[in-house]
């Protein structure tokens, strides 16, 4: 995984967070299809990514991490999860499948 920011899950498209320094200002992530979360202070998943993984050892889903993100369908919380933080997924209204850490 590079910069800690985005990787790419399965063969689908990657996906980097609004602002990283490697995509041009404006850039609607428009390819979006997958992306994994790892819990930087600041990070949003993209609002366009459809599917949302986590990194290793990801412990907390921060406030607004995916707020807005209306095109995610599926979230898949590992085992490591023990806090969602208030509004995580605000306004999330697409998901289908959601998998909670045991």
């Amino acid at each position: 995984m590079t910069g800690g920011r985005g990787s790419e899950t399965s063969n689908t498209s990657a996906c980097m967070s609004e602002g990283d320094p490697r995509f041009p200002a404006g850039d609607d992530f428009s390819d979006c299809s997958s992306y994994t979360y790892n819990g930087s202070d600041g990070e949003k998943i993209p609002k366009n990514a459809q599917n949302v993984g986590y990194g290793a050892g990801i412990s907390t889903i921060k406030v607004n991490a995916a707020i807005r993100c209306c095109r995610v369908k599926s979230v898949i919380h590992p085992d490591s999860i023990i806090t969602i933080e208030d509004q995580a997924y605000w306004s999330c209204r697409s998901i289908e499948h959601l998998r909670l850490s045991s």
